[in-house]
């Protein structure tokens, strides 16, 4: 599976939420943090995700609540219930 692959995986995912918010150029996203719960409006979000589909850059995410952030890893999805594979997709 290629980056490219895994950030399709992960935008379509994250576009699927009742929270979902893209910047202009839709390389930043905003959704509810799945670590601190965010805030008590369900339609408010503090975590950003850095997917720039354009480029070899690795995603990125940031809490601006409880300061949550680092590289996307395997773990990472899961917290976000990004499914893993194919078979977890279905």
């Amino acid at each position: 599976m290629t980056l490219l692959d895994i950030k399709k995986i992960v935008l379509d995912h994250i576009k699927t939420l009742s929270v979902c918010i893209p910047n202009s150029g839709q390389t930043n996203w905003v959704i509810r943090c799945p670590y601190c719960g965010d805030s008590r409006n369900k339609l408010h979000g503090h975590f950003s995700i850095k997917i720039d589909m354009n480029s070899d850059s690795i995603i990125l995410y940031r809490c601006f609540r409880c300061n949550e952030s680092g590289i996307l890893t395997s773990q990472t999805m899961e917290d976000f219930g990004v499914p893993l594979s194919i078979e977890d997709a279905k």
